[in-house]
């Protein structure tokens, strides 16, 4: 941020930065005048994962199961603001339901809890899901591109159910 705008000096950032003024009441710089974009270098689509002992197997499950139960599901995250935490929200809104958000610290802290059951839902990176899927150790039923993720291939997009959700990391 204090660098000069000599164009030499570049910052690799993640969605994490963009999010930092909406998180915390002040902080050590203006990011609209100490940062310029220059653009998008990866795309990173997020996945939701359930519990293999969860009913749903697909998100028109997932959200059937949600609407039936209002708040009686628990979703995890990596921590609170986290993109995986602002995404699931977007969700719940636009699909019209509820779940409680368990905030972890960290991406992959949630997973013991979600593979014994104790979180039902949990999302994710999609690196982080091919892991668990492999494994068996939790049911990954969607990704947040508008398409399918290369990593996942045979899991479908969101978007499919819900047209236009988008929520990948940029």
């Amino acid at each position: 941020a204090q660098a000069p705008a000599d164009g030499y000096t570049l910052l690799l950032g993640e969605t994490g930065l963009l999010l930092a003024p909406n998180m915390f009441a002040s902080l050590p710089f203006d990011l609209k005048k100490s940062f310029a974009p220059v653009g998008y270098v990866a795309q990173i689509p997020m996945a939701f994962a359930v519990t293999n002992s969860f009913p749903a197997k697909t998100t028109q499950e997932l959200i059937a199961a949600l609407k039936a139960s209002p708040g009686k599901y628990d979703y995890a995250s990596p921590g609170v603001g986290t993109v995986q935490h602002l995404a699931f929200e977007q969700f719940k809104r636009v699909a019209g339901v509820d779940a409680q958000h368990v905030p972890y610290k960290g991406g992959t802290n949630f997973s013991p809890d979600l593979i014994a059951g104790r979180v039902q839902i949990a999302i994710m990176s999609s690196s982080v899901a091919v892991g668990l899927s492999r494994a068996g150790s939790a049911r990954v039923i969607g990704v947040t591109s508008l398409g399918r993720s290369s990593n996942l291939p045979d899991v479908p997009a969101i978007a499919d159910v819900i047209p236009d959700f988008d929520m990948s990391a940029r």
